[in-house]
């Protein structure tokens, strides 16, 4: 199981990286649902809500308008607004949950950065 798992989890690294310019992501995409053999599936590509709608991040930050983004576009604006914010932490991103006809809100964890 370790290296499959393993390869699905760096495919999506890569993915991530790719579409911010080659930059290490700032968010670990873990909203996937697993199969049998407990390896993760891979829907990044898949859209995450339908229609014309913004995602709110951090109980306080409402992203632009997208309509029907992907789980690669929202871990995109997530590694964003690490970015501009310089948020300390390493974001993971988990579920949606829709709060109303267009505004999503981005559940995830976070563990700090540990610095040397």
């Amino acid at each position: 199981m370790g290296n499959n798992y393993d390869k699905v989890l760096e495919y999506f690294d890569e993915r991530i990286s790719e579409a911010v310019d080659g930059e290490i992501p700032r968010v670990f995409y873990t909203a996937y649902d697993i199969d049998d053999q407990e390896i993760p599936i891979d829907n990044i590509d898949q859209i995450c809500a339908q229609g014309n709608i913004r995602f709110f991040l951090f109980n306080n930050f409402t992203t632009r308008q997208y309509q029907d983004p992907t789980w690669l576009d929202l871990c995109v604006e997530i590694h964003r607004f690490s970015k501009r914010f310089n948020i300390p932490y390493l974001l993971f991103l988990e579920s949606i949950k829709m709060k109303n006809d267009n505004l999503v809100k981005v559940n995830f964890f976070y563990r700090n950065i540990i610095k040397n």
